[in-house]
């Protein structure tokens, strides 16, 4: 135990290397291993995430690679989108080297008491892959996870045009859009728990000319319907898009704002939600921002053969799985 000690408090050392992160990396490793050759489709296959299989997606492209352990980047979490569904994609979009491993139920209580706050996603970062021991960086919190994914991917890719010469500005202003995502659509108390496609769809014209028409025109303590909450966390990104140009919340390139954006409105047109909501409620850059990203070659493999299920609210035992699309229905067919 001394030893440990003093490898943590010597000069130089990380405070972020522990005894767990050794202990986290073998975990991974042999749970790749068992699960490389669990087809992904098995996953589609179960009714919610008490029943899904531990699976493994990659960006190597052949499983001897995968089995080689090269990743720099090894991701965890669930057998369910949730928090793991956007640090997934901006590894997958952004070209790093990643494994990451979808637990099922069994091996979430395996590796429960090794994890930083018992909590998953994490990031488990390997420079000198594969071999990590001693020199693996532990990262929990999916905020933190996709800020430093996207950070790492900005060096990566430094002056190409996927992300040229990415700015401290540039990060700032992701940031702040990230935030804004996440107030508008996830958790904020009185904005994000009450975004409502269903109050969306049921809308009058007299009742969408009557709504805010941007974030600004509200306040925190005002008394606003589902409605009103909604369309004007809509309506926010919608001026923002059409401000900035590019296509874009920052103005720059695409960031793990526009893709954490993406994923939301994705899930509004969900055929079960409100499929047609872009062009109803008269948002013509949302609909042409989602329909831009949906096309790239990495976001179509992405929802095609990456995604893990969509799933419902939490049922008191698990989190049952819905259908959910890999295209929007005038692109092409469903795959």
């Amino acid at each position: 135990m001394l030893h440990l000690l003093l490898t943590v408090l010597a000069p130089g050392a990380e405070l972020h290397l522990s005894a767990d992160a050794d202990q986290l990396t073998e975990f991974f490793d042999d749970r790749v291993k068992a699960a490389a050759k669990t087809p992904f489709t098995s996953v589609h296959d179960a009714t919610s995430a008490a029943t899904a299989p531990t699976v493994v997606t990659s960006s190597h492209t052949g499983l001897q690679e995968l089995l080689g352990h090269s990743s720099e980047y090894r991701l965890i979490y669930m057998t369910l989108r949730g928090l793991g569904d956007l640090p997934h994609l901006v590894a997958d979009f952004f070209d790093l080297k990643y494994t990451m491993l979808h637990v099922g139920p069994d091996d979430m209580k395996a590796i429960k008491p090794l994890l930083p706050f018992g909590r998953l996603p994490l990031l488990l970062e390997c420079p000198s892959a594969p071999a990590c021991k001693g020199a693996t960086t532990e990262l929990a919190q999916s905020g933190a996870i996709v800020r430093h994914l996207y950070r790492k991917a900005a060096a990566a890719h430094h002056r190409s045009p996927l992300l040229p010469a990415a700015t401290e500005e540039h990060f700032a202003k992701a940031d702040m859009w990230y935030e804004q995502v996440k107030e508008s659509f996830v958790s904020h108390q009185a904005w994000g728990k009450a975004f409502n496609s269903s109050a969306l769809k049921a809308a009058t014209p007299a009742e969408l000319a009557a709504a805010p028409s941007h974030y600004r025109d509200t306040r925190n303590r005002g008394t606003y319907t589902d409605l009103d909450k909604s369309l004007v966390a809509l309506r926010t990104f919608e001026e923002q898009l059409g401000a900035s140009g590019g296509g874009t919340l920052t103005g720059g390139p695409i960031s793990y704002a526009e893709l954490a954006l993406f994923l939301q409105l994705w899930e509004l047109l969900e055929a079960d939600q409100f499929p047609l909501a872009l062009t109803a409620l008269k948002l013509p850059h949302l609909d042409k921002f989602v329909r831009d990203l949906a096309a790239r070659p990495k976001v179509a493999k992405y929802l095609a053969g990456k995604r893990m299920p969509r799933s419902g609210p939490f049922d008191g035992t698990s989190y049952p799985f819905k259908p959910g699309r890999t295209v929007l229905p005038d692109l092409k067919e469903e795959l």
